[in-house]
């Protein structure tokens, strides 16, 4: 899934993938899309955000679709 995407990262043995980016902005761009990924500081509220996509049995191949598509649409303009 993370195809091209080098800002991803995919433990094989989880479904979840940390993005690279440690900003907000990844973040607020998916939500303005109506995709929700998890996004908190870490160890503390001062640390460095850990954005990360977490899929789950619920998610269509539709989703994962679209999912990809914004990703790549928002690292080819960042």
């Amino acid at each position: 899934m993370t195809g091209a995407i080098d800002e991803i990262y995919h433990a094989h043995e989880l479904p979840v993938f940390v993005l690279d980016d440690t900003s907000e902005a990844v973040y607020t761009w998916l939500l303005s899309r109506d995709t929700l990924i998890s996004s908190f500081a870490y160890p503390d509220p001062q640390g460095d955000r850990v954005n990360r996509i977490i899929l789950s049995a619920l998610h269509t191949p539709d989703d994962l679709d679209m999912l990809a598509a914004q990703l790549v649409q928002y690292y080819d303009h960042t």
